[in-house]
């Protein structure tokens, strides 16, 4: 299964008020439009798919493994974990698992699955965010891709594609970017 998001964060990674700020706007204009680009850019950017392949905010994510042994999650960043059997449509908490992080990033090692029912499998849970000192360069490449959006709301953009990005959005992505090497 691939890794499913079960609790989102809080709230957005940079305010309405910020926004209106960033692109000079007076308050209540363009509020709901601001609040949609703001959260379009985020679902863009985090998640295993997202152009950051990491998540900005802390949140929950879920994954289900079949097999013992060092499985590799699909986020990094993980700050806590919780394991789950699965057999049939029961999941029983069980204590553990063994997990960490490294350049890689993060891991559980499942213990095996032998003493339960056939087809049993593990379910993994887990806190993740970007870490604290790297939240200000997430934080400016939404604005900047948000004020990108707003320029190009209606898609008519001369010498430039509405998907580009500005070159000052590209060099953070380059910058946040989790890699597995």
């Amino acid at each position: 299964m691939p890794a499913v998001r079960i609790e989102a964060p809080a709230g957005p990674v940079v305010s309405v008020a910020e926004l209106r700020e960033h692109l000079r706007y007076e308050p209540g204009d363009n509020d709901a439009t601001l609040a949609a680009l703001e959260a379009s850019v985020v679902s863009e950017l985090e998640g295993p798919g997202g152009a950051l392949g990491r998540v900005i905010l802390p949140q929950r994510w879920r994954e289900e493994f079949a097999e013992a042994g060092l499985q590799r999650l699909a986020l990094p960043d993980v700050t806590e974990v919780s394991l789950h059997v699965i057999e049939g449509a029961t999941a029983t908490p069980v204590a553990g698992p063994a997990w960490g992080r490294d350049a890689r990033g993060a891991w559980v090692d499942l213990p095996s699955l032998a003493s339960y029912q056939p087809g049993a499998r593990w379910r993994v849970d887990y806190l993740c965010a970007l870490p604290e000192e790297r939240l200000p360069a997430a934080r400016l490449l939404v604005k900047l891709r948000v004020g990108a959006l707003d320029m190009q709301r209606e898609g008519v953009v001369i010498g430039a594609s509405p998907l580009e990005m500005p070159g000052g959005a590209s060099a953070l992505i380059r910058q946040l970017r989790w890699g597995r090497l």
